[in-house]
């Protein structure tokens, strides 16, 4: 729940700084990197449960300006971080500080990434009504951006013994 809380802040702040270059909707999701965090500690179950919170959480800020249809309501929301959440498929390898860490972090964030953009670009097409180069050209923008930022952060974060820690070890 704290990464969840962390994550929306962070959300918040990254959307107010990247708001203007998308006004459609989209941002750089920092909110991302506390997902990838929580499902590398707690595994697969934790990261989807973060990642629930974060995009169902995000219906309320959304304050209805982006909600159309309750199927679009979840591509566009909770679904796309539960697919952040995936991530955790490799907590096991992420925890254990070797020269393949990075390898993990990295195939780790590009899977979540890919299926969150998979929810957004079908969201986009059906709902938007973008044809498909259009919606992955629209949406793969900050996501490719919002991934690489990712990766950067959560492999750096991932080097600090505090963050290698798991619930059983606190």
């Amino acid at each position: 729940s704290v990464l969840s809380a962390l994550g929306l802040v962070l959300d918040l702040a990254s959307g107010l700084l990247s708001g203007w270059l998308w006004p459609n909707g989209g941002s750089i999701s920092l909110a991302m990197i506390c997902i990838f965090i929580a499902s590398y500690r707690h595994g697969l179950k934790g990261g989807l449960l973060t990642g629930f919170l974060v995009g169902t959480i995000q219906i309320i800020w959304a304050g209805g300006s982006y909600l159309i249809h309750p199927v679009q309501v979840l591509l566009d929301y909770p679904l796309p971080y539960m697919c952040v959440g995936l991530s955790g498929i490799f907590s096991k390898q992420v925890m254990t500080p070797n020269l393949k860490q990075l390898l993990f972090i990295s195939l780790s964030i590009f899977i979540g990434c890919f299926f969150r953009l998979v929810c957004h670009v079908l969201s986009g097409m059906i709902y938007w009504g973008v044809d498909f180069i259009g919606s992955l050209v629209y949406n793969g923008t900050f996501m490719l951006i919002g991934m690489i930022v990712c990766i950067i952060i959560t492999s750096l974060l991932m080097r600090n013994k505090f963050f290698l820690k798991t619930v059983n070890e606190e």
